[in-house]
């Protein structure tokens, strides 16, 4: 698994990872991003549960 991360001073980051047959590509501002307590919370959710917590922001742009 291939990531690159590009950052720019105003705080947006360009995130492409890639297992050299598929790529996912993540642009983000820091609004976009939650306090790291939140994170691991919602990393655990999805990983025992398969959803994060309820009470936790989220959400999926597709």
């Amino acid at each position: 698994m291939a990531q690159t991360w590009l950052v720019s001073s105003e705080g947006r980051a360009l995130a492409l990872v890639s297992n050299a047959e598929r790529a996912m590509v993540s642009l983000l501002d820091d609004e976009d991003t939650v306090p790291l307590a939140d994170a691991l919370r919602i990393v655990a959710g999805v990983v025992e549960a398969g959803t994060p917590p309820a009470d936790v922001a989220w959400c999926v742009d597709r």
